[in-house]
């Protein structure tokens, strides 16, 4: 995080918290980035959103910190949409930072959150049940195209280290249990997904290869894909023979993020 975006930060810590130790505690953690360290001890920060007071709990020397400030400060999920979703799903939801924004942004929304690491989905519950957001349901596992274990590898770009779904790549691997994504959905019993996001180290291309004959029952997409995994075109000729599509890459680095509508839930083409 380079200096303008520190004082960026900041200022929007002194907006959403009255707390000093929360605003210190944060900026350290953005200022320092993430480090490889091991077994992180999650600190308790207390912030308010949309009129609600938030606990939220994080971990120094990981990557949560820029997590919650793309999701809360950039609201880098935020979505336009031509009706009120009932139905989020979101797959790889690391601590909940992603479902807990959902869940405020749409109260009347049910929200379906999938994390196979163990470590971020011991968070997650944590994040969820501190700040008791009935509506989301947590699941100890990842969406994949069949019923298998997956290791996830540790690698680090830049300053950052992160989990990849692309394996021989890190010093470390962390097993994890996946399930066939369209034998949950039955399970699930959805008609259709309101929103769908994806954010899967790589896995996203197995999941829309399984996921490519209900496409057309999701109303809106977003998430990131993966270059080293696969061509994000291969989905996104997916989608778009029903949805409307933007994608961008947002600099340096080896994702691409993007965002699609369903033709009748796209608030530019709906009214």
């Amino acid at each position: 995080m380079n200096n303008k975006r520190r004082l960026s930060f900041a200022r929007f810590l002194l907006r959403h918290s009255r707390d000093p130790v929360t605003i210190f505690r944060l900026f350290l953690a953005a200022r320092h980035g993430p480090r490889n360290r091991a077994n992180p001890v999650p600190f308790h920060a207390r912030l308010r959103f949309d009129r609600r007071n938030l606990d939220l709990y994080l971990r120094d020397g990981t990557t949560d910190t820029g997590t919650f400030a793309e999701t809360f400060r950039d609201s880098i999920y935020d979505l336009a949409l031509a009706h009120p979703p009932r139905a989020i799903v979101d797959v790889g939801a690391n601590i909940g930072m992603t479902s807990i924004f959902f869940a405020l942004r749409y109260p009347q929304a049910k929200i379906y959150s999938f994390e196979p690491i163990p470590g971020n989905y011991t968070l997650l519950n944590l994040n969820v049940e501190a700040n008791r957001l009935t509506s989301i349901r947590t699941f100890p596992y990842g969406l994949m195209d069949k019923n298998e274990p997956l290791s996830f590898s540790t690698f680090q770009a830049g300053d950052r280290w992160s989990f990849s779904a692309v394996l021989n790549r890190g010093e470390t691997t962390v097993g994890a249990l996946c399930r066939k994504a369209s034998d949950v959905w039955d399970e699930l019993q959805l008609e259709e997904i309101d929103i769908l996001k994806v954010d899967v180290e790589g896995a996203e291309f197995r999941i829309f290869h399984d996921l490519k004959p209900r496409l057309g029952r999701i109303r809106a997409l977003i998430g990131e894909l993966h270059l080293d995994a696969g061509n994000p075109e291969d989905i996104l000729d997916m989608l778009r023979p029903t949805h409307r599509v933007s994608a961008s890459n947002p600099g340096p680095g080896t994702t691409i993020t993007f965002k699609a509508w369903r033709r009748d839930s796209d608030p530019g083409e709906v009214g």
